[in-house]
């Protein structure tokens, strides 16, 4: 386990990752000084340890750092300064950090702080909501969703700690159960769709990974009767069971309430710029213009969905990266230290096809960050030399 320094500063970087998705005015006005503060103390951490470069260097890792450099040049482009270069320094120092962490601490360690984090900003939120006089407890999905304005973060920061909790409290079944109930609470009161798939996927795939012959064979059945009995509930008659829909009426369902109204402008505004996008935080300045001129009916600052948010703000270069990181990544998964590990990428993955994860939410690239340096930091198999055939005379 880390010394106590480390593991703060990890907690408060999470906190702070986070805190963009925060109902608290105040918080935005004073987040910028505290991140500036955290950012410098991380830099620190990484480069007292050059050690660190040699596997920061290696694939996947170095292609989530490229990202990261890339992103930040990129704020140069942006309409939208400083707060675009500030946000691109906070997006490569948290993935620097992320991997620097895990290579000198391990993933486990990594995870359990990471979890305690998590948890600490969603119990702090609900207390803050049930105490505060100017926040609706019903106004999302009239449902308590805690300090997060937004209904979808909430749910993905359950999921990810509780299948970040698989890893970082190993050994303690009772704190893993007691972490999952949360997770599950939570997503049932934010009613978050997607997060609660990417849940559910997750635990059927460390299920997956950690079984073998029969009970490999029953887990991978459960997986497929169950993902085609949710089509069918989803399809069946036309109609959306109420506990998908949210309130939804049948064309906002198959709009995916209006996200693909957002996906059809991105696509020509990044045939305009195809191959460096319109730099960093440049997707919000053209979709608050859509709504002055009414071309969309919502307000959405980004796309709604990682890829084509990336191509949008970081063009052909950016999504590159990211996809080759990614993919490198999942070609790895047997450098992952055990399907634990896999489980929270697959749940940013998933939730990525609806949600902007990257550059609204870093906390994504934070455990991502972690495990591409858990995958670089794999122990090394070595071939047993054959025997030698030399002649005993």
């Amino acid at each position: 386990m880390a010394p106590w320094p480390p593991r703060l500063l990890l907690f408060a970087i999470t906190v702070e990752t986070v805190l963009q998705w925060s109902r608290l005015g105040a918080a935005e006005a004073a987040r910028w000084p505290v991140s500036f503060v955290l950012w410098l103390m991380c830099l620190l951490f990484v480069i007292r340890r050059p050690v660190v470069w040699r596997r920061l260097l290696c694939a996947p890792t170095v292609f989530l750092v490229a990202f990261g450099v890339w992103s930040l040049a990129a704020s140069r482009w942006s309409p939208i300064q400083p707060s675009s270069f500030a946000l691109g320094i906070g997006l490569l120092t948290v993935i620097l950090f992320g991997a620097a962490y895990v290579d000198r601490f391990g993933w486990q360690s990594f995870s359990a702080v990471v979890t305690v984090a998590l948890a600490s900003f969603i119990a702090f939120g609900w207390a803050y909501t049930l105490v505060s006089s100017d926040i609706d407890a019903t106004s999302d999905s009239s449902r308590l969703v805690g300090l997060s304005a937004n209904p979808t973060a909430m749910g993905l920061i359950a999921t990810l700690m509780a299948l970040l909790s698989l890893s970082g409290l190993r050994g303690k079944p009772v704190a893993i159960t007691s972490f999952i109930s949360f997770g599950a609470v939570v997503m049932y009161l934010a009613n978050a769709r997607t997060a609660s798939l990417a849940l559910v996927l997750g635990l059927l795939l460390v299920v997956v990974g950690s079984t073998r012959g029969l009970a490999r064979a029953a887990a991978l059945s459960g997986m497929t009767i169950g993902a085609c009995t949710l089509l069918i509930v989803i399809s069946a008659g036309d109609t959306v069971s109420p506990s998908l829909a949210r309130g939804d009426s049948q064309d906002e369902l198959e709009t995916l309430t209006g996200r693909t109204q957002l996906w059809d402008l991105a696509d020509g505004w990044y045939a305009e710029r195809p191959i460096v996008g319109h730099g960093l935080q440049g997707a919000t300045e053209l979709y608050e213009g859509a709504q002055e001129r009414g071309e969309i009916t919502w307000e959405a600052r980004d796309a709604h969905n990682t890829i084509i948010h990336t191509l949008l703000e970081l063009g052909l270069v950016g999504a590159l990266l990211l996809v080759t990181f990614t993919g490198t990544l999942l070609v790895s998964h047997y450098g992952l230290p055990d399907p634990q590990a896999a489980a929270p990428v697959l749940a940013i993955l998933l939730v990525g096809v609806t949600e902007t994860l990257v550059h609204e939410g870093t906390l994504a690239l934070l455990i991502l960050a972690g495990a591409g340096a858990a995958a670089a930091r794999r122990p090394r198999t070595t071939s047993t030399p054959a025997p030698s055939l030399a002649i005993v005379g």
